[in-house]
């Protein structure tokens, strides 16, 4: 079986565009503050000073509800993402539902992560083809039914899309892309940014959270009501080949691709978790966007880590967009 995007079916559509806003001031919005796994050194314009970047400000836990699901065991113990369960209110304030619109509603068919006010970031593999008129960006969202949510969600449309120039289809490099809002969001506490990761980060070794409302199993064609997380291990690329050596696809896995996984199989991400976030925690408590669900053999197989895009490899191409 060949590797599998972690997408729902899309139909491709022309492209059109849109003209994007701008702040009240003239300044374009996306000039707000840019954020960093190490700021000490830099000094951007934040739209709202009010929020942090990486920080859920709803969500107030302390170390042991952190700590008490991050065995192997208490997520295969659990429901989910695959072998994931629930998140809580308010918990990845950035996370976003890209979906298609039709005259009845929408449907969600892959995940992105909001890096500040104008910008969100998913997958290359998410976004060849669809009609701009037809796609909208959902924040602040927990359940795929927000009506019954307590908090307002946000519904954002896209005025332009930026594929990574060098993504390939077959061989899944450079699966990488940006999405302009229409509009600048407005942060709230359920609706915020993730922090963008420095370079010369490896993370092997490292727990990362992954979240989605992706199939909780690769043979059903369910999705979850309520966006579910997980606990994954991120494994060096050598030893991500190592693993992927029974199947062709070890040949893919590039120095700008990260893996994470339990040997034994469990947590993942699968189809319509495309282009979430991978996230790691930072010394100082902050979130930080390690990856960006790309795709991988099958969902939760023993032996099979999922493959992300890794997104410190791309930071100037990210800055040369939403600077």
């Amino acid at each position: 079986m060949s590797s599998l995007h972690r997408i729902v079916v899309l139909t491709a559509v022309m492209v059109a565009m849109q003209v994007c806003s701008s702040s009240a001031s003239g300044v374009p919005q996306s000039l707000s503050k840019r954020w960093f796994w190490d700021t000490a050194d830099l000094d951007y314009n934040n739209a709202d000073d009010n929020y942090e970047c990486g920080i859920a400000p709803m969500v107030s836990r302390n170390r042991r509800d952190i700590e008490q699901n991050t065995t192997h065991e208490a997520y295969k113990l659990s429901e989910g993402i695959v072998d994931g369960y629930r998140s809580k209110e308010g918990e990845y304030p950035w996370q976003v539902s890209v979906r298609n619109l039709y005259s009845r509603g929408s449907s969600h068919f892959c995940g992105g992560a909001l890096i500040n006010n104008d910008w969100v970031v998913t997958a290359a593999h998410c976004l060849v083809g669809p009609n701009l008129r037809y796609l909208s960006l959902h924040h602040g969202h927990r359940s795929v039914f927000p009506v019954r949510q307590k908090h307002h969600h946000m519904i954002s449309s896209c005025c332009q899309i930026v594929i990574e120039s060098k993504y390939n289809d077959d061989t899944n490099e450079n699966d990488i892309a940006l999405v302009q809002l229409s509009q600048s969001v407005a942060y709230q506490p359920h609706i915020s940014a993730i922090c963008l990761p420095g370079t010369g980060h490896d993370y092997a070794g490292m727990r990362g959270h992954i979240t989605g409302w992706g199939r909780t199993d690769e043979n059903s064609k369910d999705t979850p009501r309520t966006m579910r997380k997980a606990e994954v291990p991120i494994i060096s690329n050598s030893e991500c080949i190592s693993r992927l050596r029974r199947q062709r696809i070890y040949r893919a896995i590039k120095d700008i691709m990260l893996c994470a996984g339990w040997r034994n199989g469990g947590a993942d991400t699968c189809q319509g978790d495309s282009g979430g976030p991978l996230i790691v925690k930072g010394v100082t408590g902050k979130w930080f966007l390690a990856g960006v669900t790309s795709f991988g053999y099958g969902c939760g197989h023993a032996g099979y880590p999922g493959v992300y895009t890794r997104v410190s490899e791309y930071l100037p191409w990210i800055l040369k967009y939403i600077s």
